[in-house]
Protein backbone atom coordinates (compact mmCIF):
# COMPACT_ATOMS: atom_id res chain seq x y z
CA UNK A 1 0.00 0.00 0.00
CA UNK A 2 2.82 2.38 0.84
CA UNK A 3 4.41 1.67 -2.56
CA UNK A 4 1.16 2.53 -4.34
CA UNK A 5 0.76 5.72 -2.33
CA UNK A 6 4.36 6.88 -2.79
CA UNK A 7 6.12 4.98 -5.60
CA UNK A 8 9.88 4.86 -5.09
CA UNK A 9 12.18 1.95 -5.91
CA UNK A 10 10.78 -1.45 -6.96
CA UNK A 11 10.16 -4.00 -4.24
CA UNK A 12 10.58 -7.76 -4.35
CA UNK A 13 8.28 -10.10 -2.46
CA UNK A 14 7.95 -13.86 -2.02
CA UNK A 15 4.61 -15.58 -2.49
CA UNK A 16 3.38 -18.45 -0.35
CA UNK A 17 4.01 -20.96 -3.14
CA UNK A 18 7.68 -20.00 -3.37
CA UNK A 19 7.49 -17.71 -6.39
CA UNK A 20 9.04 -14.22 -6.38
CA UNK A 21 7.55 -11.00 -7.78
CA UNK A 22 9.06 -7.60 -8.49
CA UNK A 23 6.54 -4.76 -8.22
CA UNK A 24 7.28 -1.44 -9.87
CA UNK A 25 4.79 1.44 -9.38
CA UNK A 26 4.46 4.81 -11.14
CA UNK A 27 2.14 7.72 -10.53
CA UNK A 28 -0.03 8.85 -13.44
CA UNK A 29 -0.68 12.47 -14.39
CA UNK A 30 -4.16 12.31 -12.84
CA UNK A 31 -2.91 11.01 -9.49
CA UNK A 32 -3.55 7.33 -10.10
CA UNK A 33 -1.00 4.52 -9.95
CA UNK A 34 0.28 2.09 -12.57
CA UNK A 35 1.92 -1.04 -11.15
CA UNK A 36 3.87 -3.70 -13.05
CA UNK A 37 4.16 -7.15 -11.43
CA UNK A 38 6.97 -9.28 -12.88
CA UNK A 39 7.69 -12.84 -11.84
CA UNK A 40 11.40 -13.15 -11.08
CA UNK A 41 11.51 -16.65 -9.61
CA UNK A 42 14.12 -17.96 -12.09
CA UNK A 43 16.20 -14.80 -11.61
CA UNK A 44 16.13 -15.37 -7.85
CA UNK A 45 17.20 -18.99 -8.33
CA UNK A 46 20.13 -17.89 -10.45
CA UNK A 47 21.05 -15.24 -7.90
CA UNK A 48 20.92 -17.85 -5.14
CA UNK A 49 23.08 -20.24 -7.17
CA UNK A 50 25.59 -17.50 -7.95
CA UNK A 51 25.66 -16.48 -4.30
CA UNK A 52 26.41 -20.08 -3.25
CA UNK A 53 29.12 -20.40 -5.89
CA UNK A 54 30.58 -17.06 -4.82
CA UNK A 55 30.65 -18.12 -1.18
CA UNK A 56 32.30 -21.42 -2.09
CA UNK A 57 34.91 -19.63 -4.20
CA UNK A 58 35.56 -17.15 -1.40
CA UNK A 59 36.07 -19.99 1.06
CA UNK A 60 38.38 -21.80 -1.36
CA UNK A 61 40.33 -18.60 -1.97
CA UNK A 62 40.80 -18.14 1.77
CA UNK A 63 42.07 -21.72 2.09
CA UNK A 64 44.28 -21.34 -0.98
CA UNK A 65 45.85 -18.12 0.32
CA UNK A 66 46.36 -19.69 3.76
CA UNK A 67 48.10 -22.70 2.20
CA UNK A 68 50.11 -20.48 -0.15
CA UNK A 69 51.36 -18.17 2.57
CA UNK A 70 52.27 -20.99 4.95
CA UNK A 71 54.53 -22.80 2.48
CA UNK A 72 58.19 -23.10 3.49
CA UNK A 73 59.12 -22.49 -0.17
CA UNK A 74 58.60 -19.30 -2.08
CA UNK A 75 56.17 -19.61 -5.00
CA UNK A 76 55.41 -17.54 -8.10
CA UNK A 77 53.09 -18.16 -11.03
CA UNK A 78 53.68 -16.36 -14.32
CA UNK A 79 51.54 -16.01 -17.43
CA UNK A 80 52.67 -16.74 -20.99
CA UNK A 81 53.95 -13.13 -21.18
CA UNK A 82 56.08 -13.72 -18.04
CA UNK A 83 53.92 -11.38 -15.97
CA UNK A 84 53.35 -12.29 -12.34
CA UNK A 85 49.92 -13.77 -11.53
CA UNK A 86 50.34 -15.26 -8.04
CA UNK A 87 53.03 -14.77 -5.38
CA UNK A 88 53.24 -15.94 -1.77
CA UNK A 89 54.63 -14.24 1.33
CA UNK A 90 57.62 -16.57 1.67
CA UNK A 91 58.98 -15.53 -1.75
CA UNK A 92 58.84 -11.85 -0.79
CA UNK A 93 60.54 -12.52 2.56
CA UNK A 94 63.23 -14.70 0.98
CA UNK A 95 64.48 -11.90 -1.28
CA UNK A 96 63.46 -8.92 0.87
CA UNK A 97 60.97 -7.67 -1.74
CA UNK A 98 58.38 -4.97 -1.11
CA UNK A 99 54.81 -6.25 -1.75
CA UNK A 100 54.06 -2.80 -3.20
CA UNK A 101 56.55 -3.48 -6.02
CA UNK A 102 56.50 -7.25 -6.54
CA UNK A 103 52.80 -7.79 -7.16
CA UNK A 104 50.63 -9.26 -9.94
CA UNK A 105 51.31 -7.55 -13.25
CA UNK A 106 55.05 -7.03 -12.86
CA UNK A 107 57.25 -8.91 -15.34
CA UNK A 108 59.87 -11.48 -14.36
CA UNK A 109 62.64 -9.33 -15.84
CA UNK A 110 61.48 -6.35 -13.77
CA UNK A 111 61.57 -8.55 -10.66
CA UNK A 112 65.13 -9.66 -11.44
CA UNK A 113 66.25 -6.09 -12.13
CA UNK A 114 64.69 -5.00 -8.82
CA UNK A 115 66.43 -7.87 -7.01
CA UNK A 116 69.79 -6.85 -8.46
CA UNK A 117 69.14 -3.18 -7.63
CA UNK A 118 68.51 -3.84 -3.91
CA UNK A 119 71.82 -5.75 -3.65
CA UNK A 120 70.75 -9.37 -3.43
CA UNK A 121 73.74 -10.46 -5.57
CA UNK A 122 77.34 -9.66 -6.25
CA UNK A 123 77.95 -7.92 -9.58
CA UNK A 124 79.00 -11.14 -11.33
CA UNK A 125 76.16 -13.24 -9.90
CA UNK A 126 73.67 -10.45 -10.62
CA UNK A 127 74.66 -10.40 -14.29
CA UNK A 128 74.37 -14.18 -14.45
CA UNK A 129 70.91 -14.51 -12.88
CA UNK A 130 69.60 -11.50 -14.81
CA UNK A 131 70.49 -13.28 -18.04
CA UNK A 132 69.66 -16.84 -16.93
CA UNK A 133 66.34 -16.62 -15.03
CA UNK A 134 64.09 -15.14 -17.80
CA UNK A 135 65.64 -17.60 -20.26
CA UNK A 136 64.90 -20.47 -17.88
CA UNK A 137 61.25 -19.32 -17.55
CA UNK A 138 60.87 -19.22 -21.35
CA UNK A 139 61.96 -22.85 -21.77
CA UNK A 140 59.17 -25.41 -21.99
CA UNK A 141 60.83 -27.99 -19.78
CA UNK A 142 61.44 -28.62 -16.10
CA UNK A 143 64.63 -27.10 -14.82
CA UNK A 144 66.48 -26.33 -11.57
CA UNK A 145 69.05 -23.59 -11.12
CA UNK A 146 70.95 -22.17 -8.14
CA UNK A 147 71.18 -18.53 -7.12
CA UNK A 148 73.91 -17.49 -4.68
CA UNK A 149 72.93 -14.41 -2.69
CA UNK A 150 75.38 -11.84 -1.39
CA UNK A 151 74.63 -12.82 2.24
CA UNK A 152 75.80 -16.41 1.59
CA UNK A 153 72.43 -18.07 1.13
CA UNK A 154 71.86 -20.44 -1.79
CA UNK A 155 68.39 -20.52 -3.39
CA UNK A 156 67.28 -23.41 -5.61
CA UNK A 157 64.84 -22.20 -8.30
CA UNK A 158 62.64 -25.02 -9.63
CA UNK A 159 60.87 -24.11 -12.89
CA UNK A 160 57.75 -25.98 -14.04
CA UNK A 161 56.09 -24.99 -17.37
CA UNK A 162 52.29 -24.88 -17.62
CA UNK A 163 50.08 -25.99 -20.51
CA UNK A 164 48.82 -22.44 -21.13
CA UNK A 165 52.32 -21.13 -21.82
CA UNK A 166 52.89 -19.80 -18.32
CA UNK A 167 55.03 -21.31 -15.59
CA UNK A 168 55.24 -21.96 -11.86
CA UNK A 169 58.48 -21.48 -9.95
CA UNK A 170 59.27 -22.56 -6.40
CA UNK A 171 62.19 -21.15 -4.45
CA UNK A 172 63.88 -23.17 -1.69
CA UNK A 173 66.69 -22.14 0.64
CA UNK A 174 69.26 -24.96 0.24
CA UNK A 175 72.14 -23.20 2.00
CA UNK A 176 72.57 -25.91 4.65
CA UNK A 177 72.47 -28.67 2.04
CA UNK A 178 75.07 -26.91 -0.11
CA UNK A 179 77.32 -26.33 2.92
CA UNK A 180 77.01 -30.00 3.89
CA UNK A 181 77.83 -31.16 0.36
CA UNK A 182 80.80 -28.77 0.23
CA UNK A 183 82.09 -30.12 3.55
CA UNK A 184 81.66 -33.70 2.32
CA UNK A 185 83.53 -32.89 -0.91
CA UNK A 186 86.38 -31.38 1.10
CA UNK A 187 86.43 -34.43 3.37
CA UNK A 188 86.46 -36.78 0.37
CA UNK A 189 89.36 -34.83 -1.16
CA UNK A 190 91.34 -34.99 2.09
CA UNK A 191 90.52 -38.68 2.48
CA UNK A 192 91.72 -39.40 -1.05
CA UNK A 193 94.93 -37.48 -0.39
CA UNK A 194 95.43 -39.36 2.90
CA UNK A 195 94.89 -42.70 1.14
CA UNK A 196 97.53 -41.81 -1.45
CA UNK A 197 99.96 -40.89 1.32
CA UNK A 198 99.24 -44.20 3.08
CA UNK A 199 99.80 -46.08 -0.18
CA UNK A 200 103.15 -44.31 -0.65
CA UNK A 201 104.11 -45.05 2.94
CA UNK A 202 103.14 -48.71 2.55
CA UNK A 203 105.20 -48.94 -0.64
CA UNK A 204 108.25 -47.38 0.99
CA UNK A 205 107.84 -49.41 4.20
CA UNK A 206 107.41 -52.60 2.19
CA UNK A 207 110.55 -51.87 0.19
CA UNK A 208 112.56 -51.00 3.32
CA UNK A 209 111.43 -54.19 5.04
CA UNK A 210 112.08 -56.43 2.04
CA UNK A 211 115.73 -55.40 1.67
CA UNK A 212 117.02 -56.75 5.05
CA UNK A 213 114.84 -59.86 4.64
CA UNK A 214 116.49 -60.54 1.28
CA UNK A 215 119.89 -60.14 2.97
CA UNK A 216 118.91 -62.61 5.71
CA UNK A 217 117.57 -65.08 3.16
CA UNK A 218 120.66 -64.71 0.98
CA UNK A 219 123.13 -65.31 3.81
CA UNK A 220 121.00 -68.16 5.18
CA UNK A 221 121.24 -69.87 1.79
CA UNK A 222 125.02 -69.33 1.70
CA UNK A 223 125.39 -70.87 5.14
CA UNK A 224 123.43 -73.96 4.08
CA UNK A 225 125.33 -74.27 0.80
CA UNK A 226 128.89 -73.78 2.15
CA UNK A 227 128.73 -75.02 5.70
CA UNK A 228 125.71 -77.30 5.72
CA UNK A 229 127.86 -80.39 6.11
CA UNK A 230 129.60 -78.99 9.25
CA UNK A 231 126.36 -78.15 11.02
CA UNK A 232 124.48 -80.45 13.29
CA UNK A 233 120.73 -80.97 13.05
CA UNK A 234 120.02 -78.02 15.35
CA UNK A 235 122.34 -75.77 13.30
CA UNK A 236 120.62 -76.73 10.07
CA UNK A 237 117.22 -76.05 11.61
CA UNK A 238 118.37 -72.64 12.88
Amino acid sequence: LQLHKSPTTPIETALADGRWLRITARKTARGGTVAIHTEISRLKERESTLRCVSEQLSEQNVLFEAALNNMIQGLCMFGADQRLIVVNRRYLEMYGFSPEIVKPGITLREIMEYSVAIGNYTIEEGERVLAERPTQAARREQDVSLQRLRDGRVIAVMHQPLANGGSVATYEDVTLREQTEFTLRQYATKLEQSNKELENFAFVASHDLQEPLRKIESFGNRLVTRYGDHLGDDGKMY
